[in-house]
Formats: C-alpha cells, structure tokens, sequence
C-alpha cells in the first residue's frame, strides 16, 4: 500500500514538474479581424540589454585572389626498357607420372632345408 502512495505521489510530482517547464507558445490570431484582441507576444529568445558601446565590426578584408598555379611541365615520356631477346630454351614436357608401386607383401616363409633338387639345380 505504501508503495502504490508512493508511486502516485512520484508520478503526480514528475506530470506537474514537465508541465512547469513548458515554453508558452503564442496563440494564432483569429482569422476574423474585427475579433482580433493584441495579446502579448512572449519572446521566446530574450534580448540581451548591452550596457558599453557595442563594438562595429572591422571592415572585412576582401579574399587575396588566388594565384595560378605555374604552368605545369608536361610529363617527360618514359623510355620503355629494351626488351632483351633471349631465346626461351623450349620447356621440357613433364615425364608421365609413374603409378606408384604396389608393395608386395612380404610373406615370411618358413626356412626349409635345402632340398636336394635344388643343390643340383644350383650346382649345374
């Protein structure tokens, strides 16, 4: 409950705080002239009241003219660079990739002794 009193009190306080601060705007003029009352125009920019003698502005210096610019030099023409003609030796063609081999796999085979076919095989 105190919360909720509070919170009004708060919002009542900030409605009529903006509205305090509110610039008065002039009202438009009826369009009837035979109606029209003066009313008094608020200024909405205050007038300064200067109290010494107001300093004139000095005269403003009109702008040097501006000097052109030297005539430029026309671009010097750059030489290219002599080619040198060397005679490109004809690109070796690239050999055909050989398909990698195959490792054959290793088949550990029991030692046999040598037969006796073989010792004559050998010996001839």
């Amino acid at each position: 409950m105190k919360t909720f009193l509070i919170l009004a009190l708060l919002a009542i306080v900030a409605t009529t705080a903006t509205t305090a601060v509110r610039v008065p705007v002039p009202q438009l003029q009826p369009q009837n002239p035979s109606q029209q009352q003066p009313q008094e125009q608020v200024p909405l920019v205050q007038q300064q009241q200067f109290l010494g003698q107001q300093q004139p502005f000095p005269p403003q210096q009109p702008y040097p003219q501006p000097q052109p610019f030297p005539s430029q030099q026309p671009y010097l023409q750059l030489q290219p660079f002599p080619q040198p003609q060397l005679p490109y030796s004809q690109p070796q063609p690239f050999r055909p990739q050989q398909p990698y081999p195959q490792p054959q796999p290793q088949y550990s085979q029991p030692q046999q002794p040598i037969s006796q076919q073989q010792q004559q095989q050998q010996q001839q």
